[in-house]
């Protein structure tokens, strides 16, 4: 198997980073999920992720979504209010530890009842690709894109440019759950290894996993 692409109508247990909830009722949108042969170590695959984010966007915006930001890591947000969540894992080989396969969910609303979405979620209207032909194109360029920012130091660079050209997160207020307590900051950018820079107001942090919430504009 080179490449699988699975889609669904809905879902019945919709899950997102760190185990959170994603609402997938049937009709609200793309479910789908792209599988991948990749025969790296995990430490050569850590921009698949960010890959991914970029690809969603760029095809999203190119059927007519309009303007579109990502949510360090991997969440696609429109008007400050999310539309897509996107979940990157591994199938590994247990002899040579490779990372054989990536596999990436990817959940879009689109033309949803927005009332029956939760508080910070939107949806995407009026595309002008149907489903179908739209999960096809995002499966294309999510490998595309990934496999070039694994195959060259010049691939990644160009992968984290978008990135960051797209970030949400700078110059935003943000909080996250640490030692049981929350911490709050404000992000000033995305390093080299696409992790979160944020100055708590006692210095710098970087950040390289968790969940991250941003504080809305008022």
């Amino acid at each position: 198997m080179e490449t699988l692409l699975v889609t669904a109508e809905g879902q019945t247990a919709g899950r997102g980073r760190v185990g959170k909830s994603f609402s997938s009722e049937k009709g609200n949108g793309l479910y789908m999920t792209v599988a991948f042969f990749v025969g790296k170590r995990p430490e050569e695959s850590l921009f698949i992720t960010t890959a991914a984010a970029v690809a969603v966007l760029e095809t999203l915006e190119k059927a007519g979504s309009g303007d579109l930001k990502i949510k360090w890591v991997n969440d696609i947000f429109q008007n400050d209010r999310k539309v897509c969540g996107i979940l990157t894992e591994a199938v590994t080989d247990k002899d040579t530890y490779l990372m054989e396969y990536a596999v990436v969910g990817v959940g879009i609303n689109i033309d949803a009842d927005i009332k029956r979405l939760p508080d910070i979620a939107g949806t995407l209207r009026n595309l002008s690709v149907p489903k179908e032909e739209l999960a096809v194109k995002l499966a294309e360029k999510i490998k595309e894109y990934s496999l070039m920012a694994i195959a060259s130091d010049h691939g990644r660079t160009e992968i984290l440019e978008a990135y960051r050209r797209k970030s949400l997160m700078t110059g935003r207020d943000v909080y996250w759950e640490e030692n049981d307590s929350m911490t709050t900051g404000v992000a000033v950018g995305i390093d080299e290894e696409c992790r979160l820079i944020v100055d708590t107001g006692e210095g710098r942090r970087t950040l390289d996993s968790g969940y991250i919430s941003v504080k809305p504009l008022i």
